[in-house]
C-alpha cells in the first residue's frame, strides 16, 4: 500500500509555523538570488500573482532589481504590462537569447524584445531554425512552454555569472568506478592520493558543515563585486530571506 502525505503550499506553509502574523495574508516565497517566485499562498492565489512563464519572469525580475519605483516587486500579469514590459527591454538581455544571436537579432533590425515577440512563427523558424530560441519567442508572446528541468545524473558542470558573460564548464565527469584508464597514461599511485584527498574533504565538510574546507578555485566573489565571499550563500541575493529559527541560536524564537 502506498500513501501520499502532501502540504499545501508548503514553504508558505512552514513560514508561518513561525510567522504566525501572516496567517490569512497573501504570502510569496522567492528563488535564490530573489529571483522567481516558487510558491504562494491560497491568498496570493486569489490576487492573480502569479509569472506566466519563466521568460517573463526573468523579465520581471531584472525589472524589480534595476527600478526602485518597483520596491523589489514587478509583476508581468496582464497582456498590456506584458507589451510595455517588451518594449522596454533590450534583446540581448531576453533570457535564452545568447550573445551571437542578439547580435544577428540586432542586425536585422530587432532592438527590442517587443520587436522579436512582433514577428511571426513561420519566420522565426526559417530565420534560426532553433527550438530554443522559437520557445523564447513563444514565452515573449504570453505561452508557458520552457520545461521544468528533470533530476538526472550530472555528465557536465556549467558555472556561468549572467554580468561577467564569461563561464567554466566541466566536461567528461564519469562515475568513481568503473573508470576507464589511458594504457599510456595513467598513474594508478597519483589517482589514489586524489581519491584519497576528495574522500577526506568530503568527511571534513560532513561532519563541520559545507564548504568548510574548498579549493581555490570554488572561491566566490562577493555579492557586491567586491572581495571574496567565503561561501556561496554569501555569493548570492537574498535580501528578503527568512530567519533560521530551527538551525541558528541567534534566531531561536523568544517566548514573552
Amino acid at each position: 500500500m502506498y500513501g501520499i502525505i502532501d502540504c499545501d503550499n508548503c514553504y508558505v506553509s512552514c513560514e508561518r509555523v513561525f510567522r504566525p502574523d501572516l496567517k490569512d495574508k497573501p504570502v510569496v516565497v522567492l528563488s535564490n538570488n530573489d529571483g522567481c517566485v516558487v510558491a504562494r499562498s491560497n491568498e496570493a492565489k486569489k490576487m492573480g500573482i502569479k509569472a506566466p512563464n519563466k521568460t517573463l519572469a526573468k523579465m520581471a525580475s531584472h525589472f524589480a532589481k534595476k527600478y526602485q519605483g518597483y520596491r523589489h516587486c514587478c509583476m508581468i500579469d496582464s497582456d498590456e504590462k506584458r507589451i510595455k514590459a517588451l518594449k522596454l527591454y533590450p534583446i540581448y538581455e531576453v533570457w535564452g537569447i545568447g550573445r551571437r544571436y542578439a547580435a544577428r537579432l540586432e542586425a536585422l533590425g530587432v532592438k527590442t524584445a517587443y520587436d522579436f515577440a512582433e514577428h511571426n512563427q513561420t519566420w522565426v523558424k526559417a530565420t534560426f531554425n532553433n527550438i530554443v530560441i522559437e520557445r523564447t519567442w513563444r514565452e515573449l508572446n504570453g505561452e508557458d512552454c520552457v520545461p521544468n528541468e528533470e533530476m538526472a545524473k550530472k555528465k557536465s558542470i556549467c558555472t556561468s555569472y549572467h554580468y561577467k558573460k564569461a563561464g567554466v564548464i566541466v566536461m567528461g565527469i564519469g562515475p568513481n568506478s568503473p573508470i576507464q584508464q589511458d594504457l599510456f597514461d595513467i598513474n594508478a599511485e597519483q589517482f589514489e592520493k586524489m581519491k584519497r584527498l576528495d574522500a577526506v574533504i568530503d568527511r571534513i565538510n560532513k561532519v563541520n558543515g559545507t564548504e568548510t574546507i574548498v579549493l581555490g578555485s570554488q572561491q566566490y566573489t562577493q555579492k557586491d563585486g567586491k572581495g571574496k565571499a567565503n561561501v556561496f550563500a554569501n555569493a548570492i541575493k537574498h535580501d528578503f530571506k527568512s530567519k533560521n529559527p530551527t538551525t541558528r541560536w541567534s534566531d531561536i524564537i523568544v517566548l514573552k
